[in-house]
């Protein structure tokens, strides 16, 4: 046995790569989603929050207040809640393949010939649909992880660039916010 005042391993500085070795998959800020819809007005914008989140009746978090989506999301059947992604599992725990996910998701129009932005409340759920995607061989698909947490800061700040809507938007009951 050792004693005395352990030895820390050196910490590392080059991985091999420049960080983020694919950027062109990250949307990091509500600006940056805005400009991509300027740049393809049939850009997707994937909620991959639960029905409640998605349609409004629940925020998902603690930490945000308002419940809503971006004005144009569509909804990318994930979750049951803000602390799951089970529509994205199989029975035994396993990610489920993008094949047995897309008929939900083409339902929304999210196709795998479609500009997706996949997104949840804050970065995590979204990211495992996106890697579903990404393994099934979709190609042109992104990561927004600010999502609605980003998203509903930059609404207070300028609601006219950043709208929000409210409610399921296959229905005469969703309400726009701008």
């Amino acid at each position: 046995m050792k004693t005395g005042r352990a030895t820390l391993p050196k910490t590392a500085t080059d991985f091999g790569v420049e960080v983020p070795a694919n950027p062109q998959y990250e949307i990091k800020t509500p600006a940056e989603v805005v400009a991509q819809q300027k740049q393809d007005p049939d850009l997707v914008l994937a909620s991959t929050r639960s029905w409640q989140e998605f349609t409004g009746v629940v925020s998902g978090y603690s930490y945000i207040k308002d419940k809503g989506e971006p004005k144009g999301a569509v909804y990318a059947k994930s979750s049951l809640t803000s602390a799951d992604v089970a529509y994205l599992l199989n029975k035994d725990g396993t990610i489920k393949d993008v094949s047995q996910i897309a008929p939900a998701w083409e339902k929304w129009g999210i196709k795998s010939t479609s500009n997706i932005d996949f997104y949840c409340g804050t970065g995590w759920r979204a990211a495992t649909a996106f890697f579903i995607a990404y393994q099934g061989g979709w190609k042109n698909i992104h990561l927004y992880d600010g999502g609605w947490y980003a998203w509903d800061k930059a609404n207070k700040k300028d609601a006219a660039t950043y709208p929000v809507q409210v409610g399921d938007p296959h229905s005469d009951k969703v309400k726009y916010l701008d």
